[in-house]
């Protein structure tokens, strides 16, 4: 009798059948000429497929799974508070401990991503200095034609609002950003090149006859709101009204006093 294979059970032998490891019954064995108990066989390509492996169905991509669970929040603690904190933190926190207690390879691992950090802020830093460099030099060119045309720079950003640190490598802008405040900006702007359109019509008929007195105090408001609207803009955007209509306005007093003719009329 053939000693069976270690840990596997053993039968006591039926008749003259040894039963034991890879020695089935009679009874249970196939018969020779009897139905298959799978007469189809196995399917072609089954051990390459889904049914032979199954795992669970997930219509995310990879990628997406992997930043989600790593901006997943999990508790820490800090001294006697328990804070959460994304879970990306949470490792490098432990990793950045291991390595303060000497650890090698947490060494190695930290001097890796502060590496591939660091250069990746260097990198964007240098893109942001760059594409804000080359803006300027654009926006520069443009304004100064603008200026020998006579008409008015019709962008949303001048090149003095932007503003670079080269010491810090920040990129910053001081003029308006957000919808809101560009179309306000605008709104300035319009409103300031219409007055002074106003203004100049108005010295024009100041002009063809002096003694138009309430014509002389309309256009004194008028250079007031000019003055206004300019001061509520930055320096680089104001257009100061011409010295010479000053000239030939009223202008109003302050605290609602009697008029007062502009100093140095040109109007008796």
């Amino acid at each position: 009798m053939t000693k069976p294979p270690k840990n596997s059970r053993s039968l006591a032998p039926i008749g003259n059948h040894e039963v034991g490891y890879c020695k089935p019954p009679t009874a249970h064995q196939f018969k020779k000429g009897a139905p298959s108990a799978n007469p189809k066989g196995r399917p072609k390509g089954i051990r390459n497929s889904a049914k032979a492996n199954p795992l669970p169905f997930v219509d995310i991509p990879i990628h997406k799974m992997a930043l989600e669970e790593a901006n997943r929040p999990v508790q820490v603690r800090e001294g006697d508070k328990v804070v959460k904190i994304p879970a990306i933190q949470a490792g490098f926190r432990a990793c950045l401990i291991n390595a303060a207690r000497g650890s090698n390879p947490a060494i190695r691992n930290m001097h890796n991503i502060t590496s591939d950090a660091h250069a990746q802020l260097r990198r964007k830093t240098e893109e942001a200095i760059k594409a804000a460099l080359e803006y300027k030099k654009t926006a520069n060119e443009y304004l100064a034609a603008c200026k020998r045309h006579g008409v008015r720079f019709d962008w949303d950003i001048h090149p003095d609002d932007v503003i670079i640190d080269l010491e810090t490598g920040e990129v910053m802008l001081a003029g308006p950003t957000s919808i809101e405040e560009r179309a306000l900006h605008k709104m300035l702007l319009d409103s300031l090149d219409q007055t002074i359109l106003m203004a100049e019509e108005s010295a024009e008929l100041i002009r063809e006859n002096p003694k138009l007195r309430n014509e002389r105090k309309r256009l004194g408001l008028l250079i007031t709101l000019i003055d206004r609207v300019n001061n509520m803009l930055a320096p680089h955007w104001q257009k100061p009204c011409d010295p010479k209509l000053c000239g030939l306005a009223i202008m109003p007093t302050v605290g609602g006093g009697a008029e007062g003719e502009a100093k140095g009329s040109l109007l008796p």
